[in-house]
């Protein structure tokens, strides 16, 4: 079950007032979150109510960071996790975007921190170093696929990873479920 509720506590100031969300997450475990004002506490509360009910809540504390998931990602690419494992020069230049475009600007940020202009303001970036469109958009499109099954489905639906309603960034099908590309 989850609640809200008002804390008081006197500073030097006078006395300063927030509200605490408190639910237990899929795991038992009790998480709280703090709000200066009573409509953002309830707005957050029916997220997390319907975030738990569909089963895809990931409390912020308990998110991974971008880098933990290229992690997981590149190590599923090398091992073939659903389908088989990609070819050693894929490999290669799947690690080689990672360690050059990826990891140095969103490699410390947690999952459920990333907004969609975040990641848009991450792509324009791309393009503006001159790096081809199709290039730009295959690094973020891998783990984003990946991603997508596991902790940010939530994200995904929302249109918080690449595509979603931008019009400067058109989507692309895969061509089939087993290719090698992004």
């Amino acid at each position: 079950m989850a609640t809200i509720r008002k804390r008081t506590w006197e500073t030097r100031k006078g006395t300063t007032t927030a509200y605490v969300v408190a639910y237990y997450d899929r795991h038992g475990r009790q998480r709280n979150r703090q709000f200066r004002k009573l409509e953002d506490a309830k707005s957050y509360l029916k997220e997390v109510v319907s975030e738990l009910h569909a089963g895809v809540h990931i409390a912020p504390s308990a998110s991974i960071t971008v880098a933990e998931a290229v992690d997981v990602w590149l190590r599923a690419c090398q091992l073939g996790g659903e389908s088989d494992p990609v070819q050693p020069a894929t490999l290669d230049q799947y690690q080689w975007a990672a360690r050059c475009w990826i990891l140095p600007k969103l490699g410390h940020r947690r999952l459920v921190d990333l907004t969609a202009l975040d990641l848009i303001e991450f792509r324009d970036s791309l393009l503006r170093s001159h790096l081809p469109r199709n290039s730009a958009q295959k690094n973020l499109q891998g783990p984003k696929d990946h991603a997508a099954r596991g902790e940010t489905a939530r994200q995904s639906k929302q249109g918080f990873l690449v595509g979603g309603d931008d019009p400067r960034w058109p989507t692309t099908e895969r061509q089939s479920d087993n290719s090698d590309s992004f």
